[in-house]
């Protein structure tokens, strides 16, 4: 049962994360193409009162959401599935899994 939790909250992680990526690169493109008029000027996004703005935190709330149920299965799954005397091996290769993967998201966030 745990391994089905974990695999839906990473098919949910990957379908968010695409969704803001289908975001952002349209934005970008029309940023980009020869038709400025279409993008969103700054402004627009960050009003408080557009759906532009809201749309663009539900997405990114939504994400947290799914990280978190993604980390709270991924330690589910390890303890069910190593034995206890291994335990805190495999906590400590997913913690660092976890954070390798973070700093290679960030850097690439940087570029």
């Amino acid at each position: 049962m745990a391994a089905y939790w974990s695999n839906l909250a990473m098919v949910t992680s990957v379908v968010v994360y695409l969704l803001a990526l289908s975001a952002f690169a349209a934005e970008w493109a029309a940023a980009r193409r020869l038709e400025p008029e279409r993008a969103l000027p700054a402004g627009v996004l960050l009003d408080l009162s557009g759906p532009w703005f809201w749309v663009f935190i539900l997405i990114v709330l939504a994400g947290c959401v799914v990280e978190l149920l993604r980390g709270l299965a991924l330690s589910t799954t390890v303890t069910l599935l190593v034995p206890e005397p291994k335990h805190a091996n495999a906590n400590g290769l997913v913690g660092m899994v976890q954070g390798l993967s973070f700093i290679v998201t960030s850097v690439f966030s940087g570029l």
